[in-house]
């Protein structure tokens, strides 16, 4: 499996393996339902869970991120996924995942600023 990445680069380069699903786990954590050109319904709310962080619960958001990735990701198993506030404007998500092709377990970390 190969991929583009986006997020880790400078300029486009080619990714494969666990690379590309980190790459495509962290797009689906970025983007907005809505944002996405002629498939409107791709992505994740965690950016307006964060954004109103005080008014959800850490469980609501944790299970709206599994359902995102495996919905959109069905090449791993969601293991774990934590979301955890770093100060009042920065919030760390880590999220355990398998990869299903040769059961290699890796983590996926992203940082959101409000």
């Amino acid at each position: 499996m190969k991929s583009v990445s986006l997020f880790d680069s400078d300029f486009l380069t080619i990714k494969t393996g666990n690379s590309a699903l980190s790459e495509s786990i962290r797009r689906i954590l970025m983007t907005s339902p809505g944002e996405r050109v002629n498939n409107p319904l791709f992505g994740c709310i965690l950016k307006q869970s964060i954004f109103n962080f005080s008014s959800y619960l850490n469980e609501d958001i944790v299970m709206n991120i599994t359902k995102a990735i495996n919905k959109w990701e069905p090449r791993v198993k969601v293991l774990k996924v934590t979301v955890s506030q770093i100060d009042a404007q920065t919030f760390k998500v880590l999220v355990n995942v398998q990869n299903i092709a040769d059961q290699t377990v890796f983590t996926v970390t992203s940082i959101l600023n409000t």
